[in-house]
């Protein structure tokens, strides 16, 4: 590394440096002014030497939080999935950039974040009033750390200020599942003819909406993954469905991308959901003929009276309406959380459960239900001491 040092008047000097050099390999120079006398512009210089032969020299210049984001987004565009880059892109003009964008890197502080993170807590909604939950603020808050880590590793800043701020903890929310009794009255009020009528969700003559929930129930599907079945997913003489993609939606577009796992899974269901799917498909039939070109038949089990597909948060909120009504006390991925709990009360294995389930490893199910597990334990203790009693019986009389 090279540098020089030039008198500009009483106790005021010019140091020029060379920066390591830019990403297109070209030669880069800094220049300061030092106040002081020579010996402190000497000093000065040199420590800027060793801390670039160190390899510790940042130079975001006049880089803002805006423009690194800017550059992440597009140094990482072909690594990032369609939806999570759209995800990033509506954060940033959503949120950072209004709070934070105009900062200088050189200028963030953690006390900016913590700032940034009260606001959404308490006002940050976009279309209507109220806060963003503790949860939302922390995905934030985890894509400002990794944004700011990059900025790091491209020598922009020297520390991630990130890691002296604590996020806000979410708030947990229990599992809600529903009762034998309670699934028996949600499937029965499916069943009826006005089972699917709504007042609210756009669903007032949305014929895939009750099926949907019926297969929800059935199956355990992530809400994504049941919007994104089709019916060459269903095989119906063998009494299966494969699940190969996950319909998701950011910012009311919708897409089709890979499972959460990347891995496609077969699950089995019951004949009378086979049922259920085959009546679903001569009324879609009936649709398709009634409007003909008009109709977007893209394949979907679960699609629209135009065969459009549902997106995730009108179903979501049709699905509050309905139980609502029903007067029943869960959300729409509550059904999950019902379809694991009973098969696990049932005593399907944890691993079956874990596969129907799409987790990445059953220790994901052992966690997540371990509440269902004690009343199984014992169950599974008082049922082995019934072996053992019924095998000395037999011992006891053969030895008569």
């Amino acid at each position: 590394m090279r540098g020089s040092l030039s008198r500009l008047g009483e106790n005021k000097y010019r140091i020029i440096y060379d920066l390591p050099k830019g990403i297109d390999g070209k030669r880069r120079q800094k220049t300061e002014t030092v106040y002081g006398n020579k010996k402190a512009a000497d000093a000065t210089l040199s420590d800027r030497l060793i801390t670039i032969q160190k390899g510790d020299y940042s130079d975001s210049g006049r880089q803002t939080v805006d423009n690194l984001f800017e550059r992440f987004l597009e140094s990482n565009e072909s690594r990032l999935a369609a939806t999570t880059r759209q995800r990033y892109a509506s954060i940033l003009k959503n949120h950072i950039k209004p709070e934070l964008g105009k900062i200088a890197l050189s200028q963030l502080s953690p006390l900016h974040l913590e700032q940034a993170y009260a606001k959404w807590v308490q006002r940050g909604r976009i279309r209507e009033a109220g806060g963003l939950s503790h949860r939302t603020v922390l995905h934030y808050h985890r894509l400002l750390h990794r944004v700011l880590a990059q900025a790091v590793k491209w020598k922009l800043v020297t520390r991630n200020v990130a890691d002296a701020v604590n996020p806000p903890r979410p708030v947990h929310r229990e599992m809600r599942a529903l009762s034998e009794q309670e699934v028996a009255k949600l499937v029965e009020s499916l069943d009826q003819p006005s089972g699917h009528v709504i007042a609210q969700g756009g669903f007032s003559s949305e014929s895939s909406f009750p099926v949907a929930i019926k297969c929800a129930l059935y199956t355990g599907c992530r809400l994504g993954e049941l919007l994104g079945l089709k019916w060459e997913d269903l095989d119906s003489p063998g009494g299966s469905i494969v699940i190969r993609r996950s319909l998701q939606e950011v910012g009311g577009t919708v897409f089709v991308k890979e499972t959460k796992t990347r891995k496609s899974r077969v699950i089995s269901i019951p004949p009378y959901l086979v049922q259920v799917f085959q009546t679903h498909k001569a009324q879609q039939n009936t649709l398709r003929l009634a409007l003909g070109e008009a109709y977007r038949d893209d394949g979907f089990i679960f699609a629209r009276s135009d065969g459009s597909p549902i997106r995730p948060q009108m179903m979501s909120q049709a699905a509050k309406a309905l139980f609502k009504r029903l007067n029943v006390n869960c959300r729409l991925h509550d059904l999950r959380h019902t379809h694991a709990t009973l098969l696990l009360k049932s005593g399907v294995s944890s691993k079956v459960a874990s596969s129907r389930l799409g987790h990445a490893s059953v220790g994901i199910t052992l966690d997540l239900y371990a509440h269902v597990l004690p009343g199984m334990d014992e169950e599974a203790a008082s049922k082995f001491e019934a072996l053992i009693a019924g095998a000395a019986t037999v011992s006891t009389k053969s030895a008569r």
